[in-house]
């Protein structure tokens, strides 16, 4: 098995401090490497500057990608596309695990054509019906819109 190592800079310090428990949280390790869609964690360090993830190598690449370069999938693409993800998803949810980030650079294709799922970082442990956090790159004004400001 080939590995694709991912090299995050951290900016602040409390982030390093906080990375074990982050990476290696109950959502995030409960669905790993169970479930044939997900993509599987093998291990990861880090330093004072950088947290480095190690995954296996998906040789297939992201799914962003073959859909900028084919515009659209067909419909019988599109079904099995779709099909897979929700087995993960339903998978998760199973688990009690709420995924938050679902885009198509998060979801890599391999050489077989199937998908695994990546990026779990997200990922929140529910016991409830709701989930009151918010996450994500835009969290400030996706807040400020939801107070109507």
């Amino acid at each position: 098995c080939d590995y694709g190592p991912q090299i995050l800079k951290t900016l602040y310090s409390f982030e390093i401090e906080g990375v074990d428990r982050h990476i290696l949280s109950y959502p995030v390790s409960s669905c790993r490497s169970i479930n044939t869609f997900i993509l599987d964690l093998q291990y990861f360090f880090k330093n004072n500057v950088y947290i480095f993830i190690v995954m296996p190598f998906i040789n297939g690449g992201e799914m962003f990608y073959h859909l900028r370069s084919t515009k659209k999938f067909d419909e019988t693409l599109s079904k099995f596309y779709a099909a897979q993800v929700t087995l993960a998803f339903e998978y998760m949810h199973h688990m009690g695990v709420v995924y938050r980030d679902l885009k198509p650079e998060n979801i890599l294709i391999d050489s077989t054509g199937y998908l695994k799922i990546t990026d779990l970082g997200f990922c929140k442990k529910i016991d409830s019906q709701r989930t009151y956090t918010l996450c994500g790159k835009s969290v400030i004004s996706y807040y400020a819109l939801f107070l109507n400001q």
